[in-house]
């Protein structure tokens, strides 16, 4: 996983994009919390990898990516979404300012997910960094959420695994520890709105 978000990094911003030229398909849904109402446009997003979700257009990108393997030459296969804003920037954000959600098939069996979550967080020190508890999150009957954060250096970085019986993905996301606000609740709702079942894998 850790050879993954390596790779994914490196070639970040290159943004080899694929733009879809038809209009998506968009939805308007209403946020609320915390006292907070807010209301925003949703575009469907179809992975090629078979799955699809809905993400804020006004915030967040899809960037098409594949990375080579350097020592075993396999090719690692993902999505990968940034700040619209990116995308119009020429140069290198700061590594502690990054923002970026990469999300992964995986071949991992789904009774080793709790083992598989774990794991992510693996390379971290335990004395700079601050490890959080494992957490379920609620969604359908259909569908399984779970998620841990790492926060090291004034950075979180927050895994996701999502599986029904029979598939699962790894999602690794990243964004400053002050940037938990505005960027957090976007990418729960996105991560909760995956779906595996209207759309066939290729």
């Amino acid at each position: 996983m850790k050879k993954i978000i390596s790779v994914a990094l490196a070639l970040l911003f290159v943004f080899c994009c694929a733009i879809a030229e038809d209009a998506p398909e968009t939805r308007v849904s209403v946020i609320e919390g915390e006292g907070i109402r807010e209301e925003i446009v949703e575009t469907l997003y179809t992975s090629e990898y078979g799955y699809n979700l809905w993400y804020p257009a006004e915030l967040l990108a899809p960037v098409d990516m594949k990375a080579v393997g350097e020592k075993d030459g396999a090719v690692y296969m993902f999505d990968v979404f940034v700040p619209a804003w990116y995308l119009e920037v020429e140069e290198e954000v700061p590594a502690n300012e990054l923002i970026y959600m990469m999300i992964v098939p995986t071949d991992v069996p789904v009774e080793y997910a709790d083992d598989f979550l774990l794991e992510a967080t693996g390379g971290f020190d335990p004395s700079v960094a601050v490890i959080g508890e494992a957490r379920e999150l609620e969604t359908d009957a259909d569908t399984v959420i779970k998620t841990i954060d790492v926060e090291e250096n004034g950075v979180v970085f927050r895994y996701y695994l999502v599986m029904n019986a029979e598939r699962m993905l790894c999602i690794t996301t990243t964004f400053p520890a002050d940037a938990l606000e505005g960027y957090a609740i976007h990418i729960e709702r996105l991560v909760a709105s995956i779906n595996f079942a209207e759309i066939t894998a290729k």
